[in-house]
């Protein structure tokens, strides 16, 4: 039986499907089309106990690991082969995508929650909200047309204005 990377690593290690060339669609339920993204090539099943990386060049450092055996070398990059047990200590060498593990406490949770209501109500109140842009369109009448980023522009040159009586003068730049 072959090795299902995605049942075997899937919660530990990023899974990528290989794609195929004449445009066929991609079975994502076929291990042969499995494969572990690293950041110097990519882990594939060999065979039914073993496993094997592909690097996308030539990498010498990697001849020095005594549980790869080279089975291809060429100018594109070697294929090596091992046994699928080694895989969790040569994850690190062979530089292996992880998955994101999201172990959050009860007290991360809460300070998370509460950081992002707080962003939410700052987002509210923000310049260019679109209850501005309302207020702003119901004050020119019903043919004006304002975006956020014409809102964004008008609250701008009005904090670089200074007012003198009935003239608006802009303020010099300080240099």
């Amino acid at each position: 039986m072959l090795i299902n990377l995605r049942e075997a690593y899937g919660k530990q290690f990023r899974i990528d499907y290989d794609r195929y060339i004449d445009g066929s669609p991609i079975n994502r339920a076929d291990p042969w089309t499995m494969q572990l993204k690293s950041a110097i090539g990519h882990v594939y099943v060999h065979s039914e106990s073993h496993l094997g990386f592909a690097t996308d060049r030539n990498r010498p450092s990697l001849r020095k690991i005594p549980e790869l055996q080279l089975v291809q070398d060429g100018n594109d990059g070697q294929n090596y082969i091992f046994r699928q047990e080694l895989l969790p200590g040569l994850a690190k060498k062979l530089k292996l995508r992880t998955r994101r593990q999201v172990g959050l406490t009860k007290e991360k949770r809460a300070d998370f929650v509460q950081r992002m209501e707080a962003g939410q109500a700052r987002r509210q109140h923000a310049p260019g909200t679109e209850q501005q842009i309302d207020a702003l369109r119901a004050s020119e009448g019903s043919g004006a047309r304002y975006s956020r980023k014409h809102h964004w522009t008008a609250l701008k040159s009005q904090k670089n204005t200074v007012t003198h009586g009935e003239a608006n003068y802009a303020k010099m730049p300080n240099w």
